[in-house]
């Protein structure tokens, strides 16, 4: 949930399209998609604030991402290392 506890940050499947971050205003009982779907992993979504933190592998390694939750930039958080 974020702060307010009227909205849920989730990981998302379309069958065709891929995966997505949204946003599930439990109240309104709408969906509003954060990131354009993907084939790409997202995992574990946990918001705070004005941001939402997940895993994905976006960089060809799982990493955590920040993305603004009003305007759905994002940033790589870790830079992990397979050696």
């Amino acid at each position: 949930f974020l702060p307010d506890g009227k909205s849920i940050v989730c990981c998302t499947v379309h069958h065709t399209k891929g995966k997505s971050l949204a946003l599930l205003d439990v109240e309104k009982g709408t969906l509003r998609f954060v990131l354009p779907h993907s084939h790409e992993s997202i995992q574990s979504p946990l918001p705070d604030g004005r941001y939402a933190y997940y895993v994905s592998s976006y960089s060809g390694i799982d990493n955590v991402y920040a993305t603004d939750l009003a305007n759905g930039k994002t940033f790589q958080v870790t830079s992990s290392d397979l050696s």
